[in-house]
């Protein structure tokens, strides 16, 4: 079988048949094997979204399904965040030896990564952080934890929102022990609080944008179809590579906003909300 090509910019090699969402599939006689999987390409405007479902023999069925999850990335997405070290430092009020220019993005400490992903701990990833920023390991902790920052403007109430018309909402966020303890704390960060599972890159093992981490959650979160909100590209296009409707939410805009319209142009939220 081959339909829709997971790709959001084309359709191909299959016809497209003219729906109120623009909805094609096409089947190719001489695939291998037997049908192990239906995709559905859903154009609204400019919009192109896929969709894998894993049960082809039932058919084409209502996108939006009991079995729906809608996905949020959470830095930038529902939280703001310091995006690299000095703005961290300077939050935290902390003298660094980095230079105010280049930008240090998060990952150019080569131990960012492998702490994420729960392969190192904290005290081995701290002494290492504060070398990196020419601070004393405290100051470095300082730092660490300035990176998150308050709750976005609008998110609460897209969640309760999406909560009330019945779709199941998750969380998956690239990040760590330390500031995953602040983030669950709905004292905190209550909209986040609000999604039915919460899954993390360190309790996963795998980060995005790598595909292990989105067959992972989908272990722990089992859905037919996934709507994923994230601020990073590269998590996006990923995301869509392997089979998510999956969205760029800009960080400088309003996302709450952002959020709401992709939502409601998927049908997922009504206009009059």
């Amino acid at each position: 079988m081959t339909a829709f090509r997971n790709d959001s910019r084309s359709c191909y090699p299959g016809q497209r048949g003219e729906a109120e969402f623009a909805i094609g599939i096409s089947f190719d006689k001489e695939s291998d094997g037997p049908l192990t999987e239906n995709a559905i390409t859903v154009k609204k405007h400019n919009l192109i979204s896929w969709y894998k479902f894993p049960h082809p023999h039932k058919g084409i069925r209502s996108l939006m399904t009991e079995k729906t999850v809608v996905v949020f990335d959470i830095g930038g997405v529902l939280i703001r965040i310091n995006r690299n070290w000095q703005q961290a430092s300077k939050a935290a009020g902390v003298s660094t030896t980095l230079p105010d220019s280049p930008v240090s993005e998060f990952d150019s400490f080569p131990e960012f990564g492998p702490y994420q992903n729960g392969k190192i701990d904290y005290s081995t990833f701290c002494n290492g952080l504060a070398r990196f920023l020419g601070c004393s390991t405290e100051d470095a902790n300082k730092v660490f934890k300035a990176i998150l920052a308050d709750p976005i403007p609008g998110t609460h109430e897209l969640l309760s929102d999406l909560k009330s018309a019945g779709i199941r909402v998750a969380v998956l966020s690239n990040t760590n022990a330390v500031h995953w303890e602040k983030l669950t704390n709905p004292a905190n960060f209550p909209n986040i609080s609000l999604a039915d599972k919460l899954v993390a890159s360190h309790l996963l093992g795998a980060s995005k944008p790598g595909d292990e981490c989105f067959r992972r959650f989908e272990k722990e979160v089992p859905g037919e179809c996934y709507l994923l909100f994230d601020d990073t590209l590269v998590n996006v296009e990923s995301a869509k590579e392997y089979g998510w409707n999956s969205h760029w939410v800009d960080p400088t805009g309003d996302q709450a906003n952002q959020m709401r319209s992709i939502l409601i142009l998927e049908g997922i939220l009504p206009t009059s909300q």
